[in-house]
């Protein structure tokens, strides 16, 4: 790994192990004598380089003048300097190296990596894939649990569809009536016909060791159906929520938690090639 800036157009460059030369970008143009900076190197600032440029018209008592005169077309993401010297002074920056000359070189370092670990204690780390590498276990860890989760969720709501769709397919069919019972018979006869309850919708089954009186017993699920939903057509539409859930739930039951992980970086990969993409439109 090398080190990069999201919309840095320069160049970087390894010089040793853990050190890096990052140079800006600086053409001279066709026209005569003059030079174009269109990019600086990292952690060098429009306003202070403007101010170094100025320096170099003025000249001090230690450097005299050596550029006329300079231009700025910068956009709100780019930097754009015309600079105007003699002849003479570019054949010189030539010989020299316009990089160099123009201080357009900056250097940095990988040498100090130090980032929270997995205990959230600070450590120094010999470099960014020594950091990777141990944060890929902690990651993983949590695609684990992130996918348990998912399946528990997912199941009770496949078992919550289902007891809801046979609910309706029984009240559609006349094969359950209940009008004009009193709840605690209601909460037998669903018990009887082997309905499961739920606390709180979906979120939770409910066994039966743990019965709390509350939420009718888990079957609000079942009471509070609307009274369209009796009809065939959303009675279709029900079982095919149900139909769905059930694929989504055995596509996920074969996953591993690794191939998790590699959809949601495609999935990421997508979504930030698209902002690089909009990037280059904005330049």
């Amino acid at each position: 790994m090398k080190p990069w800036y999201r919309g840095f157009q320069g160049r970087i460059e390894q010089t040793d192990k853990d050190k890096y030369k990052v140079c800006g970008t600086i053409e001279s143009l066709n026209n005569g004598s003059d030079v174009r900076i269109t990019e600086l190197p990292i952690r060098v600032w429009t306003q202070n380089y403007k101010e170094q440029v100025e320096q170099w018209i003025s000249g001090t008592e230690k450097v005299p003048a050596w550029i006329i005169g300079y231009k700025e077309n910068h956009s709100t993401t780019n930097v754009d300097f015309t600079i105007y010297l003699t002849e003479e002074e570019l054949n010189n920056a030539l010989k020299e190296g316009l990089e160099k000359k123009f201080k357009l070189i900056t250097n940095i370092t990988t040498s100090n990596m130090v980032c929270f670990d997995g205990n959230g204690r600070i450590k120094k780390y010999s470099s960014a894939e020594e950091i990777l590498l141990e944060f890929y276990d902690y990651r993983l860890e949590y695609y684990r649990k992130r996918r348990d989760h998912m399946l528990k969720v997912l199941a009770l709501e496949v078992n919550q569809l289902r007891n809801k769709a046979r609910f309706i397919q029984m009240k559609i069919d006349h094969n359950l009536e209940f009008e004009g019972l009193r709840k605690a018979e209601i909460i037998k006869l669903l018990e009887s016909e082997g309905f499961e309850r739920f606390r709180h919708g979906k979120e939770e089954k409910i066994d039966d060791e743990d019965q709390t009186g509350n939420d009718g017993d888990g079957y609000n699920y079942l009471m509070n159906t609307k009274s369209w939903s009796f009809c065939e057509e959303e009675a279709q539409k029900l079982m095919n929520k149900k139909a769905e859930k059930e694929k989504e739930l055995i596509v996920l039951q074969k996953k591993t938690p690794q191939e998790i992980w590699k959809e949601d970086l495609d999935a990421f990969l997508d979504e930030w090639n698209k902002l690089l993409n909009s990037d280059c439109n904005d330049r």
